[in-house]
């Protein structure tokens, strides 16, 4: 069995360090915006790190309990991103009057739900058809992305006339 299940994630890699360092060798605003933006392109880089260390895991079927922690840092690194998307979205969607009370809303989901992801149970399936997650945790994950995803089209939705005016990147 090749290497060809790499290829994909080799150039998401590659377009995600160069996305950084264009970025990052600017200088920018000091703004909410900015500083969420940032935080999405670096979760990310590490979530594609760790998304090659579990493949690559799974394909040489090294299952240990180091396994698991990957797969279940790749389930959290799966919550911020979508949380801090949807937060960026809601960002630049509201008036700047709600931007303090979405902050604390988003640390108090994020104290909870982090460690509701890490007890849940996550199973796996290696075989002759591939690999995948499957479980409770996983379950879990597909209802908080699902929810932040409704957030972010009641967001733009609520917000369609302004859409022209702002950057949504």
């Amino acid at each position: 069995m090749g290497f060809g299940f790499l290829s994909f994630l080799i150039s998401s890699l590659f377009y995600s360090v160069l996305t950084m360092y264009v970025y990052f060798s600017k200088k920018r605003l000091s703004t909410i915006e900015n500083h969420l933006f940032s935080a999405i392109l670096i979760i990310n880089f590490f979530g594609i790190l760790i998304d090659i260390t579990s493949n690559l895991m799974a394909h040489f079927y090294i299952e240990n309990f180091f396994f698991l922690i990957v797969n279940k840092l790749y389930m959290v690194y799966l919550f911020f991103w979508i949380t801090l998307f949807s937060t960026y979205t809601m960002i630049i969607s509201l008036d700047k009057k709600y931007h303090e009370r979405i902050k604390k809303i988003i640390k108090r989901v994020i104290i909870v739900i982090v460690p509701i992801i890490i007890i849940l149970p996550l199973h796996y399936y290696n075989g002759s058809k591939g690999f995948y997650t499957f479980g409770l945790c996983a379950s879990f994950l597909y209802l908080i992305s699902g929810i932040m995803v409704i957030i972010i089209l009641i967001c733009l939705v609520k917000n369609i006339r302004n859409i022209r005016t702002k950057k949504y990147l």
